[in-house]
């Protein structure tokens, strides 16, 4: 399952990513990264982009970025 699939209110923990590229770097200089919790707490209209918080911190991003983080409950 990823972010993009999340409801808003659902909390998971992250697994991974589904590639490295530069967005994934960036996601882990934001404190993303493998066995941390995320909440969704967000979505803007047309469920573009979603608001994830991570660490303390509200972060948007576009829903095609957040089906690359991988999740587990």
């Amino acid at each position: 399952m990823t972010v993009a699939k999340m409801k808003i209110g659902d909390s998971a923990v992250v697994r991974g990513f589904r590639e490295e590229n530069e967005f994934v770097q960036r996601l882990r200089m934001m404190g993303i990264t493998e066995n941390v919790h995320v909440l969704l707490k967000r979505q803007a209209p047309f469920a573009d982009p979603l608001i994830i918080t991570c660490r303390g911190c509200d972060i948007a991003i576009r829903k095609a970025d957040a089906k690359n983080i991988l999740i587990g409950v």
